[in-house]
């Protein structure tokens, strides 16, 4: 063993060998220098990668920026259109709402206000106090009789509450419908429908928002 282990070491310290062998290694030096330009490239290619998803972050997020700021201005602009939280004010609006499904064959039965939880602040005001969109859910509930059907004028449920409903939507304060219910009952109509009403907000006014 100690013999072989002897030749072998000869043989690998022999001139032939160590040629053969820095012939090796400076072919695979050259051949290392023909790839390092494509390496370059790639690395090139993924700084560039890099560099365009940063920006392409940047934008999203100043275009983000972007879509708060023209909501809190739009806010702050149709701000003096939104009910208050006075209750002449929503006992007013009730009024209207009943004297519309009135005129359309509907008779109000119930009606509540409830509250929403606030949402994460929009912008800031020059004052820096946080902007948001404060709003309640207003609740109806109402009834169309109709025991007997006039054969001149037969009553249509689901035209008639349109027709009211896009009566209420043109009057001030602004408010969007959410959910609107008909059900047929003996001897009638009932109908279940929600109104999201944002509430105005006394701080700002239309130069509140800050640039």
């Amino acid at each position: 063993m100690r013999k072989f282990v002897c030749r072998s070491f000869n043989l690998i310290a022999s001139y032939p060998v160590l040629a053969l062998l820095l012939l090796l290694i400076a072919v695979l030096l050259h051949l290392g220098q023909q790839y390092r330009p494509i390496e370059q490239k790639e690395q090139l290619e993924l700084a560039r990668s890099m560099q365009i998803r940063q920006e392409r972050q940047a934008l999203e997020q100043e275009l983000t920026n972007v879509e708060m700021s023209d909501l809190s201005r739009r806010y702050a602009l149709f701000n003096e259109n939104f009910i208050s939280e006075d209750d002449q004010d929503r006992a007013s609006l009730i009024e209207d709402i009943s004297s519309a499904l009135e005129a359309y064959g509907w008779e109000l039965q119930q009606h509540s206000f409830e509250p929403l939880e606030e949402p994460d602040p929009l912008a800031e005001t020059a004052n820096n106090e946080a902007i948001q969109i404060r709003a309640s859910l207003l609740q109806l509930a109402a009834t169309a009789d109709r025991l007997e059907t006039d054969q001149d004028e037969p009553f249509l449920p689901l035209y008639s509450l349109f027709e009211a409903k896009k009566y209420l939507w043109s009057l001030s304060p602004n408010k969007e419908y959410q959910r609107i219910k008909i059900s047929r009952v003996d001897g009638g109509y009932v109908m279940e429908s929600s109104l999201f009403i944002p509430i105005v907000d006394s701080r700002l006014s239309k130069q509140t928002v800050s640039e």
